[in-house]
C-alpha cells in the first residue's frame, strides 16, 4: 500500500529541522514494519497547526487523499496533523469518502468508526487546549516581565541591551540611531549610512555587517 508521511514542527529555533527529522524516522519505521511503500514525505516545518495559516504540505496531503492517490497517512501524532477541530473534520470526511487510513506512531485512529472519530476529536481538543493554556501562560509571563521592567526579546534589538533582565541603552548604538533618523529625514540614501557604519566598525546587534535590508528593517 502506498502511503504518505506528514511531519510538522511549530517552531524551529535552530533552522535545522531536527524534530521533523525524528518524526519522519519514526514514521518510516512504522511504515516499514507494516510493509507499506512510502510514496512521499510532506513537511511543514516552523509552521503552526493552530493559527489557521495555509500549510502548503498539508494542502498537498489533502489533495492526494481526495484524489485517492494513497491508502494511508502516517504521522507521529494526530496533533502533528492538526490542532483545530475544523481541520480534523475535513480529514475525517476525506477518510470516510476515500477510505484512507490514518496511522500514527503513538497509536492508530480508525476514522472509519465512531469510536475512532470520537478519540480523534478528543485528542484534537486536548491539543487545542494545550495551545490556549500555553498562550495564556506566555501572556501572563510577558505582562509580569513588562511590569518589572524586564526585557522580553530573545534577540537583542540594536540600541538596547539588558542587564539583570532589565533594559539598558547602548549609547553608541543609540547615538547611531539618532543620526540615522536625521539622515533619512534629510532624504539621504540608506546605502550611504550602511557604508559608513561598516567603515566605522559598528556592527548589528548580532555582530554582523550592515546591509541595506537590515538598515531598512530598523528604519521601519
Amino acid at each position: 500500500m502506498d502511503v504518505v508521511i506528514y511531519a510538522r514542527q511549530s517552531l524551529d529555533r535552530t533552522g535545522e529541522g531536527a524534530a521533523v527529522e525524528r518524526q519522519i524516522a519514526d514514521c518510516r519505521a512504522l511504515a516499514e514494519r507494516r510493509g507499506w511503500t512510502v510514496r512521499d514525505v510532506l513537511v511543514d516545518n516552523d509552521m503552526s497547526a493552530s493559527s489557521g495559516r495555509v500549510r502548503p504540505a498539508y494542502q498537498r496531503l489533502l489533495a492526494m487523499m481526495k484524489a485517492g492517490e494513497i491508502g494511508a497517512v502516517v504521522v507521529w501524532h494526530v496533533d502533528r496533523l492538526t490542532r483545530r477541530l475544523v481541520d480534523l473534520e475535513d480529514v475525517i470526511g476525506l477518510c470516510e469518502t476515500s477510505g484512507v487510513r490514518l496511522a500514527t506512531v503513538t497509536g492508530d485512529l480508525d476514522l472509519g468508526t465512531d469510536t475512532g472519530r470520537m478519540l480523534a476529536r478528543i485528542l484534537a481538543s486536548v491539543a487545542r487546549g494545550e495551545v490556549e493554556r500555553k498562550g495564556t501562560r506566555q501572556r501572563r509571563a510577558n505582562r509580569q516581565r513588562a511590569e518589572q521592567g524586564k526585557a522580553q526579546w530573545t534577540r537583542r534589538p540594536f540600541g538596547y541591551d539588558r542587564a539583570d533582565g532589565r533594559v539598558t541603552v547602548v549609547e553608541r548604538e543609540a547615538e547611531a540611531l539618532r543620526e540615522a533618523a536625521q539622515h533619512v529625514l534629510a532624504g539621504r540614501a540608506v546605502a550611504q549610512l550602511v557604508k559608513r557604519w561598516n567603515a566605522e566598525g559598528l556592527p548589528t546587534s548580532t555582530g554582523a555587517k550592515w546591509t541595506t535590508t537590515s538598515a531598512l528593517i530598523h528604519r521601519s
